[in-house]
């Protein structure tokens, strides 16, 4: 996905996970500007990510906090336990511009299907992040 325009430098999708948030770095170019920074894929534990400060601008590489998650071109198991919850995992395969945004809304914080990036309500949150299989991406069209 293309970045919006050269106020909003860091603002560009790559696939698998990306984490989205504000620069607060005032001397960087993306300063007070929504940037993302592209986790990939993998096995994704965010809480960690952020408890060893490795969620930096792209921009400055200053770290800066972790406000929604966004899941483009890629297959994704999300496995989550909200404290005194069960285990309850999510699915999805977002293709081509489709793209899957969470933790944006404050009020997704109470619904039960979704995630937040309120690291305080959970007891676990992992990302199962792969790519796209060749075979998606041609509409499950195979040359043999």
């Amino acid at each position: 996905m293309e970045q919006m325009n050269d106020k909003n430098i860091y603002f560009k999708l790559e696939d698998g996970l990306n984490y989205g948030g504000l620069c607060c770095n005032r001397r960087c170019k993306a300063y007070a500007q929504n940037i993302y920074m592209q986790r990939g894929f993998g096995e994704i534990m965010p809480f960690s990510d952020i408890m060893e400060e490795c969620i930096v601008c792209p921009g400055c590489l200053k770290k800066f906090e972790l406000e929604w998650f966004v899941l483009l071109n890629c297959d994704t198991k999300i496995e989550y336990q909200k404290v005194e919850s069960k285990c309850k995992i999510l699915e999805f395969n977002p293709r081509g511009n489709e793209y899957i945004s969470l933790g944006e809304n404050e009020e997704d914080d109470e619904d039960e299907g979704s995630i937040s990036t309120n690291y305080a309500m959970y007891e676990k949150l992992v990302f199962y992040v792969n790519p796209i299989e060749i075979s998606d991406m041609d509409n499950g069209i195979i040359d043999d």
